[in-house]
């Protein structure tokens, strides 16, 4: 169970990172909103590519 709660801290710490990088992008206004949809579906891709680098090990 322990592991379980750790995949998912992190994967809602990552969610939240976008969340709020994105919710800064758009307040100091870069881009419209078709480059910022296209700049959301490149981090998801990174985040899906990068995350089992972050999550820990099982034994």
């Amino acid at each position: 169970m322990s592991r379980l709660e750790t995949l998912l801290s992190a994967v809602v710490c990552l969610l939240m990172a976008a969340i709020l990088y994105q919710a800064w992008s758009w307040m100091i206004g870069s881009g419209d909103l078709l480059s910022e949809g296209k700049t959301i579906v490149e981090q998801a891709e990174f985040v899906r590519k990068y995350s089992p680098l972050l999550l820990p090990k099982g034994t």
